[in-house]
């Protein structure tokens, strides 16, 4: 739906794209309301030799960049091509994010943002609300997670681990806090009030 309108769309890219005509010409300032349902299929294991950023692992699901997202427009040109393997394969401009997590109870989950609010579901599950400032993704962590943090010029830094893998989260806690303070120094200050670190194993180390 683009404004209420329902809008046939035409893929590309071997389906990652979707090409949305406007009902009408949008003008520079113009505010476009764009709902788009999606299903996503998630499976494991995500290590090996062709290590994947979305997935699951040992009862972890990795989900970045799992949602359509408005790519960048450059030069009047959409900014779309196929995803390089591995790495850093997001290309989006920055965003404010509010995003509504229904999750189950009983697991943990880590997201970008900071939690601005749960609600407890008859049903077993958990709806989380995370909001942010200016970013170009947002991702989320689920699964049997324990949490330790401590804070690091300012910033809450969390170390989410495995239960099997507690004991090396002050080992996570000590690497973060240290890349965190490096960069503060040679980079600039970090923009966001948490930082969390995840053990997902398989994935690009882990």
């Amino acid at each position: 739906l683009v404004n209420g309108i329902r809008i046939d769309g035409t893929q590309g890219i071997g389906g990652t794209v979707l090409h949305l005509p406007l009902p009408e010409p949008a003008q520079p300032g113009d505010v476009l309301d764009v709902s788009l349902p999606f299903e996503i299929d998630a499976g494991g294991p995500i290590g090996g030799a062709e290590p994947r950023r979305f997935g699951i692992t040992e009862g972890v699901l990795a989900a970045p960049t799992f949602y359509p997202l408005v790519p960048r427009r450059i030069d009047g040109e959409w900014q779309v091509e196929a995803a390089p393997p591995g790495g850093d394969t997001t290309n989006s401009d920055t965003a404010f994010y509010q995003v509504d997590l229904t999750v189950p109870e009983d697991l943990a989950s880590v997201a970008s943002g900071v939690e601005s609010g749960r609600r407890t579901n008859d049903d077993g599950t958990v709806t989380i609300r995370y909001v942010s400032g200016p970013m170009r993704d947002f991702a989320f962590v689920l699964g049997p997670l324990e949490s330790s943090e401590r804070i690091v010029d300012g910033v809450t830094v969390r170390a989410w681990s495995l239960p099997q893998h507690s004991e090396e989260a002050p080992d996570m806690l000590d690497a973060a806090g240290e890349q965190l303070g490096l960069l503060n120094d040679l980079v600039g200050p970090y923009p966001y009030p948490e930082l969390d670190v995840v053990d997902v194993p398989g994935a690009f180390g882990g």
